[in-house]
């Protein structure tokens, strides 16, 4: 949103925030998206992702505001991970995989089920949980 002030008159004008902006601070789908893609595809920490946005971009986000991107975006893939599901519960033939790995300083599984065309990560506290 911009606000100016007109040369002749001295009036102010400010626009209109867009009918999806609910506060006075909010970070547009894009930024929300490279936050996220940092975290979650390189494995940034959250830290250093407000640092890569405070340099590269002159924007100050918290770690708060990484996190809420990172949640509100995961509940949006639900309907995206039922796709994947779909298609290798009808293929004949499936790789499985099973790996330790550290997840909040314990130790998880991430299950791996995949095709030529398909492959879906999933994360579990217990090994051997049920890919349906």
């Amino acid at each position: 949103m911009e606000e100016k002030k007109c040369p002749y008159c001295g009036k102010n004008s400010r626009a209109a925030f867009p009918e999806h902006v609910k506060g006075p601070v909010q970070y547009g789908k894009r930024v929300q998206a490279l936050a996220a893609y940092f975290t979650a595809q390189h494995f940034i920490p959250v830290d250093r992702v407000c640092e890569i946005f405070k340099n590269v971009y002159d924007v100050g986000i918290s770690p708060g505001t990484c996190v809420a991107s990172d949640e509100k975006l995961f509940k949006e893939l639900e309907a995206f991970e039922n796709t994947p599901k779909a298609h290798l519960l009808a293929t004949q033939v499936l790789h499985f995989n099973e790996t330790g790995i550290r997840c909040e300083k314990k130790l998880a599984w991430l299950h791996v089920a995949s095709s030529p065309r398909a492959t879906l990560y999933t994360l579990h506290a217990k090994r051997a949980t049920s890919y349906g």
